[in-house]
């Protein structure tokens, strides 16, 4: 129980405040630590579907640049360590078509002309072999 006096007017009036079940719940929570360790971990958005997944559920992919001959290439960056912009993606066939239709690995990675995914492509495939 929360006790206030005056409301600083002279007046000596007391108001009592009880906390609900849900304030109690949430200071427990907080106190304990559990809320503390899902706000600190990294969240980004998938290209392909939109959502937003912790860091650790999404595949990193970057851009690198071959020559001037040879189009960019989108490459995966499971170990997270590629130089460069990144961008974030669910590794299922489903986000990665979603993504090439919508146009995102231009826009997401910043890189202007066509690009070239085979290397995504083959990763994503493949990816149950390396599980």
């Amino acid at each position: 129980m929360v006790t206030s006096e005056g409301d600083g007017c002279g007046d000596r009036d007391t108001t009592e405040v009880e906390l609900t079940q849900a304030q109690r719940e949430s200071s427990t929570a907080l106190r304990s630590g559990r809320v503390e360790d899902q706000r600190s971990a990294p969240v980004r958005t998938c290209i392909g579907c939109r959502k937003r997944e912790l860091a650790v559920d999404l595949l990193r992919i970057v851009a690198q640049k071959a020559d001037e001959v040879q189009p960019a290439a989108v490459v995966p960056d499971p170990r997270r360590r590629l130089p460069g912009r990144g961008a974030w993606l669910h590794p299922l066939s489903a986000c990665l078509s979603a993504a090439v239709r919508r146009r995102a690995f231009g826009r997401a990675l910043r890189v202007s002309g066509n690009l070239d995914i085979s290397a995504l492509e083959h990763y994503v495939e493949n990816r149950h072999e390396h599980s």
